[in-house]
């Protein structure tokens, strides 16, 4: 692909590609950074919502950053009731260039300058194919650093009772479901993803005991929903012959229920065995695949003046700006919003899964991500070190724990799984049994229905949350229509 040309810029915009003027810490313009975060003012502007014609004017005369600017807030907030004035500023961080026209909303388009200088490679642009030659030698490595050093893959007897084999799929396109009964055992991978709603939860292919002697003598990927086909080619991609998928290992449906409540009781060993989990949090429903291309705007390509400062004097880059989504003005190259505010991210389901996971790959809409219970790495090269990424829940075995902070930490973790959807409450219970059986192994307590014996008193006191949001006529309904095996009505799970 040829680089496209230098984008011409006004005299504002020039601005905002001024290195002098960014560090100087006194400048005339509004007193240089905003009081409640780390972005720098660089010029203000007066227009009209939401036509924008005074962008329209300089991006006519030739200006590529208004044009960007302007067809960006077109395209992030396409609908609004107000038509009138605007104020507003262009602002600039270390992170990207904020654009806020203010009225009666508030909006913020975030622009991102990219290089593809390789001394700086969290500012490469966004890759348009999510599983480009780059991006899977990206994620090789980190699965295979991870297993080899910080978090070492053993093998365990608690193999799932089913698997997908797909050692064959690339040579005549078909997959096989196998019993694992008898068999060695072997690395697979394990996939969290998002059912959707009830329509695209019945378009999903499943496995029943009528179907199963058919999946065991094998079927063609093209009978697969998309999600799980990506997740086929994305094993295959790793080296990886076996995969683990809730709805075609468990048998679905209520004359298999039995099945459901034995395999149910597992999905934290297999998520914890599994050598690495694909979590496509850019897929809202089975009916969305992960891979191919990413819909990204081209940008613009410009040039930054000759700077005085002593650090960088006598130097011009060139770099491109493309827009972005970057919240709260975030210091921060992770992105990890890409994922943490998705559909995938909200399930409680996924709450388990993420947290039993050695290694997880995420596929978020613009970038892949690795975490294990060591670091969280972007593809473009940022990382996050910190304590913030949990160690596991491995640590409540240590002594230095007492049974007190294990039964507090089983607590928020039923906060937190409180607060996420579920498609069938009856199942809300099943979504913390992971973690319950993790504190009863520290403890030795006794647990009954979301509940410890030793620390009942505490478990006792509890409020409603804000997972119901119809308000009280739901909260009834949802009291008149549960099942009474959930949980006794003074008990959290019976709310």
């Amino acid at each position: 692909m040829s680089t496209p040309p230098i984008s011409p810029l006004c005299k504002d915009c020039s601005k905002v590609l001024d290195i002098d003027l960014l560090l100087d810490p006194n400048p005339d313009n509004n007193k240089g950074y905003r009081p409640y975060d780390t972005s720098k003012i660089l010029y203000r502007f007066d227009d009209t919502w939401p036509e924008l014609p005074g962008f329209a004017t300089s991006s006519d005369s030739g200006c590529g950053l208004c044009k960007l600017i302007r067809d960006t807030l077109a395209s992030q907030y396409p609908s609004t009731e107000y038509k009138g004035p605007v104020t507003g500023w262009v602002s600039r961080s270390a992170t990207a260039i904020h654009v806020e026209p203010r009225k009666v909303f508030d909006y913020t388009v975030s622009l991102l300058p990219c290089s593809d200088d390789d001394s700086i490679p969290f500012l490469r642009p966004p890759l348009t194919e999510v599983l480009s030659s780059q991006t899977l030698n990206f994620t090789k490595k980190s699965i295979d650093h991870c297993a080899s050093t910080c978090h070492p893959w053993k093998p365990s007897g608690s193999t799932p009772t089913r698997l997908l084999d797909i050692g064959e799929c690339k040579a005549n396109g078909r997959i096989r479901l196998i019993q694992t009964e008898g068999l060695p055992w072997v690395k697979f991978a394990a996939l969290s993803y998002c059912w959707g709603n009830a329509e695209d939860a019945a378009y999903q292919p499943k496995t029943n005991s009528a179907n199963l002697s058919e999946r065991l003598s094998g079927f063609g990927i093209d009978a697969m929903s998309p999600v799980v086909r990506d997740a086929i080619i994305t094993c295959e991609a790793l080296g990886m012959r076996y995969l683990w998928v809730d709805a075609l290992c468990i048998l679905q449906g209520k004359a298999d229920i039995a099945d459901w409540e034995v395999e149910g009781q597992k999905m934290n060993d297999i998520f914890r065995n599994a050598y690495v989990t694909l979590c496509p949090s850019s897929s809202n429903s089975c009916r969305e695949g992960f891979l191919g291309q990413r819909q990204l705007h081209p940008g613009i390509r410009v040039k930054t003046p000759i700077t005085s400062n002593a650090v960088f004097q006598n130097e011009s880059r060139e770099y491109s700006i493309v827009p972005y989504e970057i919240k709260a003005n975030s210091a921060s190259f992770m992105f990890t919003f890409e994922f943490t505010d998705s559909k995938w991210y909200s399930r409680a389901w996924v709450w388990e899964e993420v947290n039993f996971s050695a290694r997880l790959v995420i596929f978020s809409p613009t970038f892949v991500f690795f975490r294990c219970p060591e670091i969280l790495i972007c593809e473009n090269g940022a990382r996050n070190e910190t304590a913030v990424i949990q160690k596991g829940l491995g640590e409540y075995h240590s002594k230095r724990y007492q049974e007190a902070q294990a039964f507090a930490f089983f607590r928020k973790c039923a906060e937190s799984i409180s607060t996420l959807d579920i498609s069938f409450e009856s199942d809300r219970l099943a979504a913390v049994a992971g973690v319950a059986k993790q504190v009863a192994q520290a403890t030795g307590s006794e647990y009954a229905a979301g509940l410890w014996v030793e620390d009942v008193f505490k478990d006792l006191i509890f409020e409603r949350n804000t997972r119901d949001k119809g308000g009280l006529e739901k909260y009834v309904k949802s009291l008149r229509d549960r099942h009474l095996d959930i949980g006794p009505t003074w008990s959290w799970p019976g709310h």
